[in-house]
């Protein structure tokens, strides 16, 4: 048997070669106590941990757990309660959190690439830094939400609540906001370029210094919202006509 030493080792190469996470460095020579209550708290709400894979029971509580770090990886959450749990650095790529509960929970700098928000409470939640690449937010709760810097490139949020979110210097490129309700978010310096703002409610969002080019606006509510200094170009206004000196 190798000792354990060189087998973490090796583990953490292979987990990098994979993909899962960033560096070797990353990878805890010794089980943190972060790592450690993660795979306590997952147990004790019924979840089965097999190698990557991760299954809860549908609803598991997890509210309050220390998951923070911990490998989560294409896990299935459906409907878990994880609100005010701290998933900081978190490894979500590609995880089922349908119709979770994130509400207050602690996810800055968690990978959240492509995974399935589909109706999930993010309320008050901190993303700050997260990445939400390719995320399926349709119909979430981010109502005063923080996503200052998330990466939310391609990310759909068709009918998602971001009343009063802060996206300040956010990536939403080519992001799909269709009927999104971003009424007073904080949007300055955000990049929107070539997002999908059809119906979506802007009225009295902050927009300074926004990049809104290429950007869809077709029938969006523009009411109030403030639009200083914003970057236009082949832009579509809530008229339908297009613009590269504003709507």
């Amino acid at each position: 048997m190798r000792p354990n030493g060189v087998w973490l080792f090796c583990s953490a190469v292979l987990i990098v070669a994979a993909g899962i996470v960033p560096s070797v460095s990353a990878v805890p020579a010794t089980p943190s106590a972060a790592v450690t209550l993660g795979n306590d708290a997952l147990a004790t709400a019924g979840c089965q941990i097999s190698g990557r894979a991760v299954v809860c029971p549908s609803g598991a509580d997890l509210s309050g757990a220390d998951l923070s770090g911990a490998n989560l990886r294409r896990a299935n959450l459906t409907e878990a309660d994880l609100s005010g749990a701290d998933l900081r650095r978190a490894n979500l790529t590609e995880a089922n959190l349908t119709e979770a509960n994130l509400s207050g929970a602690d996810l800055r700098s968690a990978n959240l690439y492509g995974a399935n928000l589909t109706e999930a409470n993010l309320r008050e939640a901190n993303l700050r830094g997260a990445n939400l690449y390719w995320a399926n937010l349709t119909e979430a709760n981010l109502r005063q939400t923080d996503l200052y810097r998330a990466n939310l490139y391609g990310a759909n949020l068709t009918e998602a609540n971001l009343r009063q979110a802060n996206l300040r210097g956010a990536n939403l490129y080519w992001a799909n906001l269709t009927e999104a309700d971003l009424r007073q978010a904080n949007l300055r310096q955000a990049n929107l370029t070539e997002a999908n703002l059809t119906e979506a409610n802007l009225r009295q969002a902050d927009l300074r210094g926004a990049d809104l080019s290429g950007a869809d606006l077709y029938w969006a509510y523009l009411t109030g919202a403030n639009l200083s200094g914003v970057k236009w170009g082949n832009t579509m206004c809530p008229d339908g006509t297009l613009t590269d000196t504003g709507c």
